[in-house]
Formats: C-alpha cells, structure tokens, sequence
C-alpha cells in the first residue's frame, strides 16, 4: 500500500499478538511494527513517499505449562521495550482459557491498549460489548496474504523466525495447518488482523 505522499514520515505503531496455547501448544508473543517505509520522492510534489509494510520485530515461544501469572509477567516485560515509540496494541486471544487470562490485565492497568479477540470457526468479524470476534479462517488468510504479497516482513536471522515461516507456509485455504504446532502464526495473525483493520494494507477476505 502507497501512502499519499506526505512529510514527514507518518508514525510506526507496534501490534502484540499473544495466543495462549492449547494444551499440546505452547504460548506465543509476536510484535509486529507498522513501517512506513521511505520510497523516494514525488516528482509532481517533491514530497517524500512512504510504502507501508509490516516487519515482525520479535516472537517469543512460551514453554508449554506455564502458568497464566507467568505469561502475564512475560507480556508486561514485553510490553516495557524501549523502542516502542507510542503507546503499543495488545491484541489476546480471548478464547476458551483466554476470557479468565484477561483478568490479570483488566484487573491491573497495563502500559497497552488491550484488544480482546474471539477466534471463532466461521463467520464474519463482528464487535460486541468489548470482544471482537473473528474467524480462523479470516485471520490466517489475512496473515497468508499479508506474507505472500510481502506486505508482511519477517527477517529470516530473528529467533524463531525459520520456526514461524515454517508455521505460516503450512496453512492451507481454510485456515488449517499440517505444521506440528501452530502458536507463532496465531500470534503474528492476531497482531497482523488488527494492524491492518488499521491501516488497511488490504481488504479482509470474507
């Protein structure tokens, strides 16, 4: 996606994506950086072009087991990183052992704006008293789409990247996955949905 050209450079904005896991997954943090990248200038205006794009700046792998207490202390240790330049997007997975997790964050403030999302098996995103809710299948379309037009960055040397490629390149049309685990491409989808509900890098397939 071409930003109108404009100076100066539009802001970043950080998107967390945190899966909690079944009980055979392990939990999951992904940050996602929306990038306005500089592409030259406009040769009517002379004003710089921006070429926005997602980069996937981090991904943790919690080890299976751990407790919500635990999870919550890693994402509140995420959550103070020193590069984010505003206030960041935590988007939870609210579903099934996800709704009770959120009471760590609700009960206490936390330095982020909290996105409670519902993956749900069909259907099209809807919003009600709090919670959006979301396919499976529209979530990780969004994240397939976003990886294959390159829209979505992710540099191969990151710990846990070849681990998440191999994540994202394993789901198929629906929203299925032959890869062993799945928890890092469902983080990255999480905070890959509501950045571009955002900035609209693309129109969400239905």
């Amino acid at each position: 996606m071409f930003l109108p050209s404009t100076s100066p450079a539009p802001d970043s904005r950080f998107y967390i994506g945190l899966d909690l896991g079944q009980r055979s997954d392990p939990a999951a943090i992904a940050i996602v950086q929306y990038y306005p990248r500089p592409t030259g200038r406009d040769h009517a205006t002379y004003q710089n072009r921006y070429h926005a794009v997602l980069r996937i700046r981090h991904l943790t792998r919690i080890p299976l087991g751990s407790s919500y207490p635990a999870i919550a202390n890693i994402v509140r240790a995420t959550l103070r990183n020193s590069e984010f330049q505003s206030r960041p997007t935590l988007i939870v997975d609210a579903t099934g052992p996800g709704l009770p997790f959120l009471d760590f964050f609700t009960a206490n403030s936390i330095e982020a704006s909290l996105v409670k999302l519902v993956i749900t098996a069909s259907g099209t995103p809807t919003e009600s008293s709090g919670f959006h809710y979301v396919s499976r299948t529209i979530l990780l379309n969004n994240l397939a789409t976003l990886f294959q037009t390159r829209s979505l960055m992710i540099n191969p040397k990151l710990p846990s990247a070849q681990e998440a490629i191999n994540e994202i390149t394993a789901l198929d049309l629906t929203g299925h996955s032959t890869a062993p685990h799945d928890d890092l491409a469902i983080a990255i989808s999480l905070a890959a949905w509501q950045a571009n509900k955002v900035h609209r890098l693309h129109k969400e397939s239905k």
